[in-house]
C-alpha cells in the first residue's frame, strides 16, 4: 500500500489566537483546543477541515469542522488537503487510529507542532476504498454513539424516577423523616492498601481496587492492581455482592462517590480509600435507595463539605464526619417500589452496556485491519457511501452485514439495535410497578410523564391540527416532516420558556402513538427522525434563531428561541 506524508497531503497550520470575551451567542461555528467552543461573527474556513488539538491536555484530539467555520490558534488546522489523493472522513479515522504519542512534545504543557507532523506518515489505498472504509467505520460509530446516549438517558431516568417519587433530599421537600448515617449503619470498614503490581490482577491472582473502580458512580471491577506474590491477602476486606462501597479521599470533585456491587470477581479486596457501608436493618433503608440518595448531586456536595485535609492533600472524609450526614429515609414498602425500578433499569443497562463494549472492540478490529489493508471490502458497494444522504433510511445492519469476514460477529452484535426504532419501548415497561403505588405517583403512570415539561409539551402539541385527509406517518419522509412541524408550532407556542431537546421527544412520541398503521401497532418516529430533528435544531443554533441556555437547577442545557 502506498504512503504518503502527511505534511505532502495538506498543510498544517495554526490561525489566529480568538480571546474567549469576543465569543458571541450566535453566529459562526469556533472550534478550539476542546472542539466547539462558541461562535463567531466570521470564519476562516469555508471548507470542513480536521483541526487537531495541539496545546494542553487534550492535545492530539482531532475534530471534523463545520463548513464556515473558525479554527483557532489552539487547533492545527490540516489546510489545503488533496482530496484527489486523501478523502477527508478517511484521515480522519485514520488519524483518529494512529494517534500523535510520537508527536507530542512539552511535558508541563503538551503541544504538536507542524514540524513534527512530518513524522506522520498515512497509508492509501485507492480512492474507492478509502470511501468505503470511512463510510463503514462512520456507521459503526453512530451506533456506539447512539448506545452511549441510550445509556445516558437511562441514567436520566433513574434520577427523574428518583425525584419524582422522593423528591430532593437536601430540601426533603415531602418532609420524610431524617436519621444521620452513623444511626442507619452497623459499621464502616476500611480496606487495606499493600504494595502493589501496576497491571490487574488475572483470574488466579488477588487484587486490590483503585479509587476509578468507584469514582464513576457504578462499580467497576477491572479497576484494580495485582497484589505481589509473596503478600499474603487479608481476606475479611474482600469485595462481595451487594456491598455499598464510598471513596473517602480523592480530588474535591471525585471524593464521596458511591457504588453498589451487583456483581465482582473474587479475590479483589478494598483498599484503605474506600469504605464499605454495612446497612444495620435492611427493613429500615435499602442499600439500592441509600446509593441512589448519596450519589444524588445536592447530597454528594453536602457530603463533600465534610471532607477536611491539610493544604495540598487529598481531601478526606472521616467516619466520624460522614456519620453526622443527615438523610431523608422514606417508608421501606416506597424504597422497594423504587429499588424494583432501579433494577430493571440496570438490567437494561447491563444489557446495552455489554453490546457497546463488543461494538467497541469491533470498531477497533475493523480499524486494524482497514488501515493495514487486511480488510476484504469487496463486498461493500460504492453506490451506498454515494447515496448515502439521499437514502437516509438504509439499514444500519444490513449495511454492516455486507462484509462477509464479520457477518456472524455483527449479526450477534447488531440484533439489539433493531430495539431502537422504537426507543421508548422498553423503557416505558419499566415503569409499570409505579402503577401499583397509585397515591404517589400519578406524574409517573407512564413514563413520558415522568417530568412535568413534557406534559405541558405534550398539551401544545395535541393543539396541532391536522389536515382533513390524515398524512400517512408510516412514510419516512411524512414523518420527518411532521416531526419538525410539531417541533416549529411548538416552539412559536412557547415563546420565551426554554425547553429540553428529550422532553420534546417524549412528547412527539406521545403524539405519535395515537396514530395506528395497518396492523393496529402504534406508530413511532424512529431514531433516525431523532438524527434529522437534531440536525435541523442545531442548523437554527447556528443562525441563532434559537438559543442555548444552561439551567443551574437542572444541570441541564435547555433551548429557547431567540427574541431578537
Amino acid at each position: 500500500m502506498i504512503e504518503k506524508a502527511l505534511t505532502e497531503l495538506c498543510t498544517p497550520k495554526q490561525w489566529k489566537n480568538l480571546p474567549i470575551k469576543q465569543l458571541e451567542e450566535s453566529g459562526y461555528t469556533v472550534y478550539g483546543a476542546n472542539g466547539v467552543i462558541g461562535f463567531y461573527k466570521e470564519y476562516n474556513h469555508l471548507e470542513p477541515t480536521i483541526a487537531i488539538t495541539c496545546r494542553g491536555a487534550t492535545c492530539g484530539n482531532i475534530h471534523l469542522t463545520e463548513p464556515k467555520s473558525f479554527i483557532t490558534s489552539n487547533a492545527m488546522a490540516l489546510d489545503n488537503l488533496d482530496q484527489s489523493q486523501c478523502d477527508i472522513n478517511y484521515l480522519v479515522y485514520y488519524l483518529r487510529y494512529r494517534g500523535f504519542k510520537d508527536v507530542i512534545t512539552g511535558a508541563a504543557q503538551p503541544q504538536i507542532t507542524r514540524t513534527n507532523l512530518t513524522a506522520v506518515r498515512v497509508p492509501l489505498p485507492p480512492i474507492s476504498h478509502q470511501l468505503k472504509i470511512a463510510h463503514l467505520l462512520g456507521r459503526v460509530e453512530s451506533i456506539i454513539a447512539r448506545r452511549e446516549q441510550s445509556l445516558l438517558d437511562l441514567d436520566e431516568l433513574q434520577k427523574s424516577a428518583f425525584i419524582e417519587i422522593f423528591g430532593e433530599p437536601v430540601r426533603n421537600e415531602k418532609q420524610w423523616n431524617q436519621l444521620p448515617l452513623g444511626k442507619l449503619l452497623s459499621n464502616i470498614d476500611s480496606g487495606w492498601s499493600p504494595k502493589c503490581e501496576a497491571v490487574p490482577a488475572t483470574n488466579e491472582q488477588w487484587g486490590v481496587l483503585k479509587l476509578g473502580a468507584v469514582t464513576s458512580g457504578f462499580y467497576k471491577p477491572n479497576e484494580n492492581k495485582a497484589m505481589l506474590p509473596n503478600v499474603e491477602p487479608k481476606t475479611q476486606h474482600e469485595v462481595k455482592v451487594g456491598d455499598l462501597l464510598f471513596t473517602r479521599k480523592n480530588t474535591y470533585e471525585l471524593v464521596a462517590a458511591t457504588a453498589f456491587v451487583h456483581e465482582t470477581p473474587s479475590k479483589l479486596l478494598l483498599p484503605d480509600l474506600i469504605f464499605r457501608l454495612v446497612i444495620k436493618d435492611k427493613n429500615e433503608i435499602h442499600p439500592i435507595y441509600l446509593w441512589k440518595l448519596l450519589s444524588y448531586p445536592s447530597l454528594r456536595k453536602k457530603i463533600q463539605s465534610l471532607a477536611g485535609g491539610a493544604a495540598g492533600s487529598m481531601p478526606n472524609i472521616s467516619k466520624a464526619n460522614l456519620k453526622t450526614a443527615l438523610l431523608p429515609v422514606p417508608s421501606i414498602e416506597l424504597q422497594l417500589k423504587f429499588v424494583e425500578i432501579s433494577n430493571k433499569i440496570e438490567a437494561i443497562k447491563n444489557s446495552f452496556q455489554n453490546s457497546l463494549n463488543d461494538l467497541e472492540l469491533l470498531y477497533g478490529s475493523l480499524s486494524q485491519k482497514a488501515f493495514k489493508g487486511e480488510l476484504d471490502l469487496s463486498a461493500v458497494p460504492l453506490s451506498e457511501y454515494l447515496n448515502e444522504k439521499s437514502d437516509q433510511d438504509e439499514d444500519v445492519e444490513n449495511e454492516l452485514l455486507a462484509i462477509n469476514q464479520i457477518q456472524k460477529k455483527l449479526e450477534r452484535i447488531t440484533k439489539p439495535f433493531e430495539s431502537l426504532t422504537k426507543p421508548l419501548d422498553q423503557i416505558k415497561s419499566i415503569t409499570k410497578p409505579i402503577e401499583q403505588i397509585e397515591p404517589l405517583t400519578k406524574p409517573l403512570e407512564k413514563i413520558k410523564n415522568i417530568t412535568r415539561p413534557i406534559e405541558q409539551i405534550t398539551k401544545s402539541l395535541e393543539a396541532i391540527i391536522l389536515p382533513k385527509v390524515i398524512p400517512d406517518l408510516s412514510k419516512d419522509k411524512t414523518r420527518r416532516k411532521w416531526l419538525i412541524k410539531l417541533l416549529k408550532e411548538f416552539l412559536m407556542d412557547s415563546g420565551t420558556n426554554s425547553f429540553s431537546l428529550p422532553d420534546f421527544w417524549e412528547a412527539a412520541q406521545n403524539w405519535i402513538g395515537k396514530f395506528e398503521q395497518e396492523d393496529g401497532e402504534s406508530l413511532c418516529f424512529s431514531i433516525n427522525d431523532y438524527e434529522v430533528l437534531k440536525d435541523w435544531l442545531f442548523k437554527k443554533l447556528r443562525t441563532g434563531m434559537i438559543l442555548q441556555v444552561y439551567q443551574e437547577a437542572s444541570n441541564s442545557i435547555k433551548f429557547k428561541v431567540s427574541q431578537k
